[in-house]
C-alpha cells in the first residue's frame, strides 16, 4: 500500500505534531511527565498531576486535525505523482546566501571546517530529509537566513518550535547527540535588490531608478555590523521523547492514509493493487 511508504520530512514535522497526542497526552504533557519523574521529590499537587498524566497515557492514540490535513496533501502527491512547489523572494534570498551564511556561522562558532552537508537523501524509517545544512561529528546544525533586521530574532530567548522539531528529526536521522539553530542576517544579493527596485519603481510609476536601487541595497546590507549582531545561535540536546512522539505520529499517519487509500479503492478511484511508490 502507498500508506506504508509514508515518512515525514524533517522540515514538515510541525505540520503533524501541532497539539499532537501520544496516547491522550500532548507532547508538552509528555515533557512534564519526564520532568516530574526526574525529580527526587514532588509536591502533593505535582504528584497528583503526574499520576493523572501517567494514567492518561493508556488512552487510545489520537491524530491531530492538522496532521490529517498534512496526510491528505501528501497522499495526493503520491496519487498524482507531483510535488507542490513553493517559491518566494524570501526563499530565493535564503538559497542564494546559504553558503556565505554557513561561513559566517563557522566564524562565529570558531569552526573553520563548517560546510554544508551534501544533499544526499537519508531517513530513520520514520523521518526523512534530502540533506541538512551542517553535519558535525557531535551535532547537526541548521541555518535560517532572516529576511531583514525586523525578522532577525535578536531578543528571542528560544528558536521557533517548528525548527526545534526539524533539527531533532535530523538528530534522529544522523544519530547525533546535539543540535543547533543559527539565524543569520546576511546582505541581500544584487539580484534580490534588483527585483525589489523594479517592484518599487513600478508601484511609483517611474522608470527604473538607480537611486532607488542604492537606497534599497543600503537597507538590506548588514555586513558592516559586528558578527554578534548578525548571528543568533541556539544550542540544545537531542530530545528522545520528542523523537519517539514523532515516530508514533508517523505510525498514526500511516494508519490514517491507509484508511483514505482503502476508501478510494472501494470507490473505484484507485486499483485494488496499486503500485507502491517511493516516499517523496
Amino acid at each position: 500500500m502507498i500508506a506504508n511508504t509514508y515518512m515525514v520530512s524533517a522540515s514538515s514535522i510541525h505540520e503533524i505534531i501541532g497539539t499532537a497526542k501520544v496516547g491522550s497526552v500532548t507532547v508538552k504533557q509528555v515533557e512534564t511527565i519526564a520532568d516530574y519523574e526526574s525529580r527526587e521529590s514532588l509536591t502533593s499537587t505535582q504528584q497528583a498531576e503526574l499520576n493523572r498524566l501517567v494514567a492518561k497515557c493508556d488512552a487510545d492514540p489520537e491524530l491531530p486535525v492538522g496532521a490529517k490535513t498534512h496526510c491528505k496533501k501528501w497522499f495526493k502527491t503520491q496519487i498524482y505523482d507531483r510535488r507542490k512547489s513553493f517559491k518566494s523572494i524570501q526563499t530565493d534570498k535564503g538559497n542564494i546566501v546559504e553558503d556565505e551564511a554557513i561561513d559566517l556561522i563557522g566564524e562565529y562558532i570558531n569552526d573553520p571546517f563548517l560546510t554544508k552537508e551534501d544533499e544526499a537523501p537519508a531517513n530513520d524509517g520514520f523521518i526523512k530529509t534530502r540533506g541538512c545544512d551542517c553535519l558535525q561529528w557531535d551535532a547537526v546544525g541548521d541555518n535560517k537566513s532572516s529576511w531583514d533586521f525586523d525578522t532577525f530574532p535578536l531578543f528571542d530567548p528560544k528558536p521557533e518550535k517548528k525548527y526545534v522539531y526539524q533539527v531533532n528529526g535530523y538528530l534522529s536521522i544522523y544519530d547525533r547527540p546535539n543540535g543547533w539553530i543559527a539565524y543569520t542576517l546576511m546582505d541581500a544579493p544584487d539580484s534580490i535588490v534588483h527585483k525589489l527596485t523594479e517592484w518599487e519603481c513600478r508601484d511609483l510609476g517611474i522608470p527604473y531608478d538607480l537611486d532607488v536601487f542604492d537606497r534599497i541595497k543600503a537597507h538590506y546590507t548588514y555586513s558592516d555590523y559586528p558578527i554578534e549582531l548578525r548571528v543568533k545561535l541556539y544550542r540544545f540536546e537531542r530530545d528522545d521523547e520528542m523523537i519517539k512522539a514523532i515516530h508514533d505520529l508517523v505510525k498514526l499517519c500511516r494508519v490514517y492514509i491507509a484508511e483514505l487509500e482503502k476508501q478510494l479503492i472501494a470507490d473505484g478511484k484507485l486499483p485494488a493493487e496499486e503500485t507502491t511508490n517511493q516516499p517523496q
